[in-house]
């Protein structure tokens, strides 16, 4: 208990230390809020645009009415958007004279076209580009749950869709009838891709307004998600200034700890405790301020978020232990690679540009998977957006199976360490 509590005064007095892990993210967190997150409160003036039909695409088409309904629904006093749907040679007289901000056109792949930018350039821009993730991503989990034979004829039928028949079935409790008429097949097998349809239709119909779960989702949640995998990182420095302090070529801390009767093991453990101890706090004050004060909403998962946040430093301090035990690096370049994992690492994940995220785990999904900032970003998505209990538990896993190895690299290195003596 002696070792415990020395090192827990040493970490608590380290000003610094405890600056870059609570106030720093703090300080971050309420920029972010009245950077985004005023901007997703504010009282809005509604913003005009027409809606041009070029091609069926019946999920973009129910997207744009139930944002409609949405608005009439809350009785919002300014509803954010008021959609007219024209000709396209009408819309582009009416963009042309400023009764519009923009034209969303609805085709395969829906796309807009602005007068000017702006706000309202903005606010419809961010509504398309949520909109196509979410397509996106829907489309992704959909074909990865079709079998193989059923994948080509069940996103035909999908696509193939009416506005009306989508908002039809998927009131419908009936899909295997639709199904089988578009099939012309077996009842058995209509019905299983019925399931699969019925499924991808009801999530799609959620899009942007709502999870998946159906909590209410704020447009600017990942960049919150990301902030607290930059939290839980930023653990790295309290875990490379203890394995500092138990080397003795290194720190005159670690000279006296290495005289002293107390195995290596014990010493690295108690280390590791009283600096997860200290993160962790911080890392929960910070989910308290951003829930409590700023009222960002994570949804009612506290036992998931607490847990992911623990693994979240452990795989932090992990990272500093690491670099901490690798003796032929400089003190700068040890503190230079804590402060790139951590910053370039939750950049990666959305902290400055919120789609970038989404953008590596299209086009290099291994990226994401070795990066732990990402890994922790994932799981707050699983539990407030996606609601994925099982890729829940996978990044549990991922952020278990690297702290594990790390911890082990850094406790061969450091008991291989051998020093001159007298």
């Amino acid at each position: 208990m002696h070792q415990f509590y020395y090192q827990l005064l040493m970490i608590i007095r380290n000003k610094a230390l405890i600056f870059w892990s609570s106030a720093f993210p703090v300080l971050l967190g309420t920029l972010f809020y009245f950077t985004f997150g005023g901007i997703s409160k504010a009282e809005w003036e509604t913003v005009p645009a027409a809606v041009v039909e070029q091609e069926n695409n019946a999920m973009f088409s129910l997207f744009l009415e139930e944002m409609e309904k949405a608005e009439e629904k809350e009785k919002e006093e300014t509803p954010i958007l008021k959609l007219q749907y024209m000709t396209e040679e009408e819309a582009q007289t009416a963009l042309e004279s400023g009764e519009i901000d923009g034209i969303y056109y609805v085709a395969k792949t829906p796309y807009l076209m602005i007068r000017k930018n702006g706000v309202p350039a903005s606010v419809l821009e961010g509504i398309l580009t949520a909109y196509l993730q979410q397509e996106n991503m829907m489309k992704e989990l959909a074909y990865e749950q079709i079998p193989e034979e059923y994948r080509e004829d069940s996103m035909r039928v999908l696509e193939e869709m009416t506005t009306e028949e989508l908002k039809a079935y998927m009131d419908s409790e009936d899909f295997s009838t639709f199904v089988e008429e578009a099939y012309g097949g077996a009842a058995d097998d209509s019905e299983q891709a019925a399931d699969t349809v019925a499924a991808t239709a009801g999530q799609s119909g959620y899009l942007t307004e709502v999870t998946l779960d159906g909590e209410s989702m704020d447009t600017y949640l990942g960049y919150f998600f990301a902030l607290i995998g930059m939290t839980c990182l930023f653990g790295a420095f309290q875990g490379l200034g203890s394995a500092e302090d138990l080397q003795p070529n290194v720190s005159a801390i670690g000279a006296r700890r290495s005289i002293s009767p107390t195995g290596k093991t014990v010493q690295i453990f108690h280390a590791f405790l009283g600096n997860l101890l200290v993160e962790y706090t911080c890392v929960i004050l910070l989910l308290v301020y951003l829930n409590c004060v700023l009222k960002v909403g994570f949804g009612n998962h506290w036992g998931g978020m607490l847990l992911i946040s623990f693994m979240g430093c452990v795989i932090g301090i992990s990272i500093g232990i690491l670099i901490g035990c690798i003796s032929n690096l400089a003190e700068g370049a040890k503190i230079g690679l804590c402060v790139g994992i951590g910053l370039v690492g939750s950049m990666l994940a959305g902290l400055m540009v919120k789609d970038v995220k989404h953008i590596i785990d299209v086009h290099c999904p291994l990226v994401n998977r070795l990066n732990p900032a990402a890994i922790i970003s994932d799981a707050f998505y699983c539990l407030s957006i996606y609601n994925d209990p099982a890729r829940y538990r996978m990044d549990l896993i991922l952020l278990g199976g690297m702290s594990v190895m790390f911890l082990a690299a850094s406790y061969l290195i450091i008991r291989r360490e051998r020093y001159d003596s007298i």
